[in-house]
């Protein structure tokens, strides 16, 4: 049993019970708080967070440090495209902002 879960139901029921809901006003109050779970979730719940637990006590992957490290400096050698001359600076002229040949309207 969790302490700290039933002080909470609790709360919650006694604050529902105050306003003098039904049983169903009182069980969707504990679901709004979040405090009502099936054995299924409660189970994957449970399974998660001893995942989360494994994972954060692994070490990292030092095997995969070097290719990491030649990406990035790959990355860092790659000449970026100047801003200025790229197709989309709003500088350049495009056919249809440049004046007409040979007197056209």
């Amino acid at each position: 049993m969790n302490a700290r879960r039933v002080n909470a139901a609790a709360g919650v029921i006694f604050a529902a019970m105050k306003t003098r809901q039904t049983a169903a006003g009182i069980a969707a109050a504990l679901e709004a708080a979040q405090l009502l779970q099936s054995p299924e979730t409660a189970d994957e719940l449970q399974r998660l967070r001893a995942r989360v637990a494994e994972l954060e006590h692994a070490p990292i992957p030092y095997a995969l440090t070097p290719m990491a490290d030649a990406v990035r400096q790959r990355l860092a050698d790659r000449s970026w495209e100047d801003p200025h001359d790229s197709p989309l600076h709003r500088a350049h002229c495009i056919p249809h902002d440049m004046p007409l040949i040979g007197g056209g309207n």
